[in-house]
């Protein structure tokens, strides 16, 4: 008697009588509604482009220890309300927020600062929002205007969070810009690839940001 493995599934046609040829088929899993990290923050979690994506991330110590992150700070700024890390989340060094190093090059899929079972997602990864639109994917508050708030059409929720300027030790970009951290890089470079939208571009982009600089972070469950 055919017995298939516990972690696939598979089908036969039948005509009460015959059966057809044993076809294997994979049942995709739903993304969870959330998902909590060492503190207690909740995450919203939604399905899109094949991925399973939290929403910004505002954990201060590292998955798994009581290790505090060593760049996990709220945006700051004269006139920025005292919620804006409940808001936006936290931002995060390219160091902090993959548990690297200077010079460490780490082996993908990274978890970093993710919660167990999410990573934070690789250039790639990224790449698969290319055919979005900002307006598709941005919140419906916040943005600067032109053009205004987005439609946010599959609650990803885009927030512009803006980002640390490490050459100038300042916040930047409040309600202009938003950006998150890929996990691709190289040891010896002392920048990594980020994942952005600003307020006058339409789509999104894929560029290139100094490591100690701060930026967003987001994470993808894992295959």
């Amino acid at each position: 008697m055919f017995e298939p493995p516990k972690d696939d599934y598979y089908v036969a046609a039948s005509n009460g009588s015959c059966e057809g040829p044993v076809s294997k088929i994979i049942l995709k899993d739903h993304c969870p509604t959330s998902v909590s990290d060492e503190e207690g923050h909740v995450y919203k979690v939604v399905s899109l482009a094949g991925f399973c994506w939290t929403e910004n991330l505002r954990t201060t110590i590292y998955p798994g220890t009581s290790n505090l992150i060593s760049f996990a700070n709220p945006y700051t700024c004269s006139v920025c309300p005292s919620n804006l890390e409940e808001i936006f989340g936290l931002i995060y060094t390219w160091y902090a927020a993959v548990g690297a190093e200077i010079g460490d090059a780490p082996t993908l899929p990274v978890q970093g600062i993710c919660p167990g079972g999410y990573h934070i997602p690789s250039q790639d990864e990224w790449n698969v929002l290319d055919n979005y639109t900002a307006e598709q994917l941005n919140s419906t508050q916040f943005w600067l205007s032109p053009p205004g708030a987005g439609n946010d059409n599959f609650k990803f929720t885009a927030l512009p969070a803006g980002w640390f300027n490490d050459v100038l030790s300042r916040f930047e970009g409040i309600y202009g810009f938003t950006g998150w951290w890929a996990s691709n890089s190289t040891g010896v470079s002392v920048s990594a690839n980020y994942y952005s939208i600003q307020y006058y571009c339409d789509k999104p982009l894929l560029q290139t940001m100094q490591k100690h600089n701060g930026l967003s972070v987001r994470c993808i469950m894992d295959k």
